[in-house]
């Protein structure tokens, strides 16, 4: 499997309440059928990408690969997934920019959880995560498990 990663973040700001701040009163907006989705930084930032590290941590535990696509906010919001997956205890290790498929497909090969920090089709301004299963199918449904442990 490819090496580790060291990550940060970009922006230390808090997210904003009741979207996607982990002591929000409302549930996150930005949990959908197949996905993960919102703007970067006003409804997922950096503390909303650590927790939602965490969060997958817990869910899904073991080894994680972690890809992103070319926009300029994907790499800082993986970065926040990353330390949170670390902080979780997942073992992350990085692909760097690559296509979504590539990252189901290291998934199925190696056998581990795989992340991808794609906005896909959403205009600029959005950042996204696809996952796969170690056997490099998506993760549907398994996203309410996600969100209902976010923020715990």
């Amino acid at each position: 499997m490819p090496g580790g990663i060291r990550g940060g973040s970009r922006s230390g700001s808090p997210a904003v309440p009741g979207k996607s701040s982990p002591g929000g009163s409302q549930s996150p907006t930005f949990f959908h059928a197949y996905d993960v989705r919102g703007q970067y930084p006003s409804e997922l930032d950096s503390a909303a990408a650590r927790a939602l590290g965490r969060a997958i941590a817990g869910t899904f535990p073991g080894p994680t690969l972690l890809g992103w696509d070319t926009r300029a906010d994907s790499l800082p919001f993986a970065r926040g997934i990353e330390l949170g997956l670390s902080l979780g205890g997942n073992p992350v290790s990085r692909l760097g920019i690559v296509p979504t498929p590539l990252v189901a497909y290291a998934a199925a090969r190696w056998k581990v959880w795989g992340l991808c920090a794609t906005a896909s089709h959403n205009p600029l301004g959005y950042v996204g995560l696809k996952g796969f299963d170690p056997s490099g199918r998506i993760l549907g449904k398994d996203w309410e498990r996600v969100r209902r442990r976010f923020g715990k």
